[in-house]
């Protein structure tokens, strides 16, 4: 009988993932394909439900509790000691811009920066390594790590000459552009105010750099987005990030076609590992309605 012994990262991870995946109602009969042995279980069914042990066999769980798992190995059973590892169901993000967050597992972090020269010190380093003409994205920043003021784009301009650049405050919601990306975008004095949006000007009425909400979505539509294989890469960064910490299901709020067929791409290669529920545009029904007929789903 081999013995296995692994971190709840590697072993533990997986059990989290199978615990979560069936009701205890519908236990698979047979011998144990894995027995995960040594372990602090909590099952889900209530707040002090514990167990010592799961037993599986191929993608479900079939035994849970030492007796029963004993009761059901045989000497090919693959058994995992977690060494006391606590071990959950696997968790389900509901609200995860996924293709967003795992394109800024690459980009620019600043959720470090504490202080206007981190801030602009980190913005600086990252652009020497961007080729050129490319776009320097990322984000993360919080104006109150430093006392509340809001960066403009004299912070990193003489650092990003000829580096456009846009970064995302923590919450989304906002973003900064330095001089030469307000260009690229067609933001300057003249520009009119967009409808649920704001972009932000000094006391002479030109742009500071900031964008909000509906003014950021007008930058984004007018940066070059990602190729096919740039977006499917970092998917695969942010799915394997992902079943690291646990989690095993996403909803995907992005209300983006583009995000859609990327992690349809990403199922029909059978690399996914996480589940995700995805919110397709409403203006994309049509599309979706021929996708799914097309696929055999049904007629309406």
């Amino acid at each position: 009988m081999h013995v296995d012994r692994r971190s709840l990262l590697s072993g533990g991870a997986a059990a989290a993932a199978l615990l979560g995946s069936r009701s205890f109602a519908a236990i698979a009969e047979g011998p144990l394909d894995v027995a995960y042995v040594n372990a602090r279980v909590w099952t889900g069914r209530g707040a002090h439900d514990r167990s010592d042990a799961i037993g599986t066999i191929g993608n479900r769980i079939a035994a849970v509790g030492a007796a029963a798992v004993r009761a059901r190995t045989t000497r090919r059973t693959r058994i995992v000691d977690l060494g006391g590892a606590f071990v959950v169901p696997g968790f389900t993000d509901c609200h995860t811009h996924f293709t967003i967050g795992s394109l800024r597992l690459s980009q620019v972090a600043l959720d470090s920066a504490k202080t206007p020269a981190a801030f602009s010190a980190q913005i600086a380093a990252a652009a020497r390594s961007v080729p050129q003409g490319r776009w320097l994205q990322g984000g993360g920043w919080d104006a109150d790590r430093w006392g509340g003021e809001m960066p403009t784009r004299a912070w990193i301009d003489a650092a990003t000459p000829d580096t456009p650049v846009a970064v995302y405050r923590y919450d989304l919601h906002m973003m900064l552009l330095n001089s030469i990306a307000l260009k690229r975008v067609g933001i300057d004095r003249n520009t009119a105010d967009i409808p649920g949006g704001v972009i932000v000007r000094d006391k002479d009425g030109e742009p500071t750099g900031l964008v909000k909400d509906a003014a950021k979505d007008l930058v984004v539509s007018r940066i070059p987005p990602a190729s096919d294989g740039e977006v499917d890469a970092a998917i695969r960064q942010g799915i394997a990030l992902g079943l690291s910490k646990g989690v095993t299901r996403v909803h995907c709020p992005e209300i983006d076609w583009n995000t859609f067929e990327a992690l349809r791409r990403e199922h029909y290669d059978g690399s996914a590992g996480l589940r995700f529920y995805v919110y397709n545009p409403l203006r994309d029904w049509e599309k979706t309605a021929a996708l799914v007929r097309s696929e055999g789903h049904g007629s309406d």
